[in-house]
């Protein structure tokens, strides 16, 4: 998966490394819908005034479950 630079609040790929051509699609595309969401999640529940360790937790639980379904698509059956 390209490397994602968020640090100006904007999300974009900066970078494609040799790891990441040779990952299987299917988890390219998890894991890059997964920074998505968990970038703008995470700006939400800041944005409410959330403290940052209930944050962090959120953000943290939504993350596993990303990894579950990676793990899940790439899995051989």
């Amino acid at each position: 998966m390209p490397t994602a630079v968020a640090a100006d609040g904007e999300m974009r790929v900066e970078r494609q490394t040799v790891r990441d051509v040779l990952a299987h699609r299917a988890t390219r595309d998890i894991a890059w819908k997964g920074q998505l969401r968990l970038c703008a999640r995470y700006r939400r529940l800041s944005a409410t005034g959330k403290k940052p360790p209930v944050v962090v937790a959120a953000i943290a639980r939504e993350m596993a479950a990303f990894l579950w379904a990676i793990g899940r698509e790439v899995a051989p059956s």
